[in-house]
């Protein structure tokens, strides 16, 4: 038993003890891609960019190896936006099995139903203990209000494929009239399209 615990102790990730659930601004050192940087093809538009139990503390013990994901991805839970009529601070609110920087919430987007990137926030470190979590972009977003956007969140899992990690819910819908529930299909390839995440911190 004492085994057991000094391995859980020596494995077992700790969170942002300063994080509350509660938090809506952008974290000063997340990166995103500025608005205008770059644009897609299509629409011209800018790029911008559970606590765990004991299914986890078990991993941790029997080796420190990443533990399973305990649900499908990152689910995006609400949108709010702020702004317009073209230019709109978003904040997004994404619940997501975070454990550490093996498996994490790595970004939220807003994209088209054709596919474009329209926007991309970038989260740099975990929150296991602050689930779920809002975080708004840092930069203004350059989109009609009446466009019509498809709101996702990426899971990062070490060893697994980037396209696997939009498993979760996404919402649909506009910055202006509010968002429900989408029923999307993930296009091949969005999940290494720039700008990606350069390293997780904790």
């Amino acid at each position: 038993m004492a085994a057991w615990w000094f391995a859980l102790l020596a494995c077992s990730g700790t969170g942002d003890p300063s994080a509350t659930s509660t938090s809506t601004g952008p974290e000063p050192t997340d990166r995103s891609v500025a608005s205008g940087e770059s644009t897609t093809a299509a629409t011209g538009l800018p790029v911008t960019s559970w606590p765990t139990g004991m299914p986890t503390a078990w991993w941790a013990a029997t080796g420190c190896s990443t533990p399973p994901p305990t649900g499908d991805g990152a689910d995006v839970v609400e949108v709010s936006a702020t702004g317009g009529p073209s230019e709109w601070t978003v904040s997004v609110t994404v619940r997501s099995p975070d454990t550490g920087c093996e498996q994490y919430a790595d970004w939220w987007e807003l994209v088209t139903p054709s596919g474009e990137l329209v926007a991309r926030r970038i989260l740099n470190h975990s929150h296991v203990d602050e689930q779920p979590f809002t975080r708004a972009s840092e930069g203004p977003i350059s989109v009609e209000g009446d466009a019509e956007l498809v709101v996702r969140a990426h899971l990062h899992v070490d060893g697994a494929d980037p396209e696997d990690g939009y498993g979760g819910e996404a919402l649909q819908g506009t910055l202006a009239g509010g968002f429900d529930a989408a029923e999307d299909t993930v296009p091949a390839g969005l999940a290494t399209q720039d700008p990606l995440p350069a390293e997780c911190w904790y």
